[in-house]
């Protein structure tokens, strides 16, 4: 005979159960939004519009794709921490929303940890720490045995201030205890340019921006940001092994995110149809094209690498006293 009170827990279970399971099933009942905090046409656009296709078939609604960019990504973020926790905004930001803008001003509006629910990682992407082909500097052991006795003299050029390539240069002289300068360029393609001209002593950029310059002799890439080298490689080492730096992992991650309260049941039923759009052909054309590495993951593994971002970048933005102008 079962005790009432048992009984009771019994029912109050189920009745807890069923309308989770329910609304997942009726979810979604209407088109699904994606905001970007990027223009159209770029990486983020570009690799999200080819997984909408497949995303939407398994949802079976629509997925509206809705470029917001400038100010820092805060605009974007906001237009989600402002919606309903109910899976129809949804925002796909990168390590420079989540981590690396809230670590380096300090008074952001919004907290990753408190105001997002994690979905899904989608890629991350290597940066390149290189030199002009012509550089007496042929590997990262001599950049920090150069910079170490040259203290305050090498200079290292990155895009903006207190952005990813930026952080990476400066992790970089953090963990290797060494001294240099970080010039800032508004893109990667003017920090190249310095290097080939020689008016800087190396930089810091996309791997993919600098790949057409190495394969022509003209820059000799030192070593690449993450642990996760790709085909695309060239034989080029990670900064961790080239520079006897374990553990260093600094690169470009991109992921796509809830507000924080939406229900387990739609955050698992929209990583399911994530990651079954990045498992597409096209879609890792796509990704491949621009050096992404793509690895389907759970919302758990997503959550743990943005609390892990936000505590890292907030810790080496203080170590290294960057802020953003």
């Amino acid at each position: 005979m079962i005790h009432s009170s048992f009984k009771f827990a019994l029912l109050a279970l189920s009745g807890a159960l069923v309308p989770a399971a329910a609304m997942a099933q009726a979810y979604p009942s209407k088109p699904v939004r994606i905001i970007i905090p990027y223009p159209s046409a770029s990486g983020p656009d570009l690799i999200t519009r080819a997984m909408s296709p497949y995303i939407s078939e398994s949802i079976g609604q629509p997925v509206v794709i809705e470029n917001k960019g400038g100010g820092g990504g805060v605009p974007a973020v906001m237009d989600l921490v402002n919606s309903a926790p109910d899976g129809y905004t949804l925002f796909a930001p990168d390590s420079s929303q989540w981590a690396i803008y809230p670590a380096a001003r300090g008074d952001a509006p919004y907290d990753a940890v408190r105001d997002f629910a994690a979905i899904s990682r989608v890629y991350t992407s290597n940066l390149a720490v290189y030199v002009n082909a012509s550089s007496p500097i042929k590997d990262l052991k001599e950049l920090i045995a150069t910079a170490k006795a040259n203290p305050g003299k090498l200079r290292y050029g990155a895009t903006g201030v207190a952005g990813i390539m930026h952080l990476t240069g400066a992790a970089l002289a953090t963990g290797a205890g060494i001294n240099v300068v970080a010039v800032p360029y508004r893109a990667s393609a003017e920090a190249v340019a310095a290097v080939l001209r020689g008016d800087i002593d190396y930089a810091v950029s996309g791997w993919q921006s600098i790949v057409p310059n190495v394969k022509a002799g003209k820059l000799r890439a030192l070593g690449l940001s993450t642990l996760l080298l790709g085909d695309d490689a060239m034989g080029v080492r990670s900064v961790a092994d080239a520079a006897g730096l374990p553990g260093f992992n600094y690169g470009v991650e991109y992921g796509i995110v809830a507000r924080a309260g939406t229900a387990k049941a739609i955050v698992d039923k929209l990583n399911s149809a994530i990651n079954r759009a990045m498992s597409q052909p096209d879609v890792i054309k796509q990704g491949k094209a621009q050096s992404f590495d793509m690895n389907p993951i759970s919302p758990e593994q997503f959550a743990d690498i943005i609390r892990n971002d936000v505590k890292r970048y907030a810790q080496l933005a203080k170590a290294a006293n960057i802020k953003a102008e």
